[in-house]
């Protein structure tokens, strides 16, 4: 009903009718239910891509987790969208789908148009994820994200970049939505085996942002952004300016607002005590040129040397 005013649309009721269609038809797209009643979406997408590598098929399903959605593009969905459906947002997944194979409508956005909306509109949706998962990680992030766009500023990074740094500085954690919460809010000090839990957190995050498929410099960022300057870090061990430059300003970011923070572990330190921990690490855990230049702002800046959190 949504497509039929443009497209001429073909509805299959099981998945071997499924099959049937694509054997006989040859259309352009596929959109494909995860619940068929005699076949898993999943399985059947599979099986498509086995026989139409070049079909794109967009998953469709009312019953989604992240999980499943990183399951589907892995085995080759060309997009995952979750229901209720919104009438503008399906017509543009299809509309930038349809764009490679040739097929254009003057009624619908531009490719470029919808990858941005696109973007902006998974960054808020994951932005919800993490607010839901653990509010006082969201607002950390928030804080993070003013601290990193400081620097970027600082750096002379373009407006497209600082713009890069925010956005992701606001998801550096999203990747504790796949960690028990039992663990994030434990008052004590973790165990080895959870601490080895908690450092999943920068490749989750990655994963998580996978499906996006536009997001490399971001994903870099989250999987990163707690290696050392020393290479003593994870999830690599890289080391120096190994280490994307993205990263390396996140790290300070996020290891001043940590500090500064109350935990469910332990108190927060004055910010006075959080610049000279920066300090002592420079050099080892953190670049030094980029401790410099945080080190510079805050002093300069006393709102945020103060740690004013309600004016952040």
């Amino acid at each position: 009903m949504m497509l039929k005013d443009t497209y001429d649309v073909i509805t299959a009721n099981s998945g071997q009718q499924c099959l049937k269609i694509i054997q006989e038809h040859c259309p352009n797209l596929v959109i494909l239910d995860i619940r068929l009643p005699d076949a898993n979406g999943l399985d059947l997408l599979k099986v498509i891509k086995k026989e139409h590598n070049s079909l794109p098929v967009i998953i469709i399903t009312g019953v989604g987790t992240h999980r499943m959605a990183i399951d589907a593009l892995k085995s080759g969905a060309a997009d995952f969208i979750a229901k209720p459906l919104n009438f503008y947002y399906v017509r543009s997944i299809i509309a930038c789908n349809l764009s490679g194979n040739g097929e254009t409508h003057k009624d619908l956005p531009t490719a470029e148009e919808i990858i941005i909306k696109n973007y902006h509109s998974s960054i808020n949706s994951l932005n919800k994820i993490l607010a839901a998962k653990d509010p006082f990680t969201r607002e950390h992030s928030k804080r993070v994200s003013v601290f990193a766009m400081k620097m970027a500023q600082e750096l002379g990074l373009s407006e497209d970049q600082q713009e890069v740094m925010r956005e992701t500085a606001l998801l550096h954690d999203i990747g504790k939505v796949g960690i028990a919460e039992a663990i994030l809010n434990k008052p004590g000090r973790l165990n080895a085996q959870e601490w080895m839990e908690v450092k999943k957190h920068t490749q989750l995050g990655e994963e998580f942002l996978e499906p996006l498929k536009i997001l490399h410099i971001e994903q870099s960022m989250i999987r990163h952004h707690h290696e050392r300057y020393d290479g003593k870090g994870y999830p690599d061990h890289l080391k120096g300016e190994e280490i994307p430059l993205y990263a390396r300003i996140l790290a300070v970011a996020d290891a001043y607002e940590a500090m500064t923070s109350d935990r469910p572990y332990r108190r927060a330190i004055n910010p006075i005590e959080a610049l000279s921990e920066l300090e002592r690490c420079s050099g080892s855990q953190f670049d030094p040129k980029i401790v410099e230049t945080f080190v510079q702002i805050l002093k300069r800046e006393k709102s945020l040397l103060l740690n004013n959190k309600r004016e952040v």
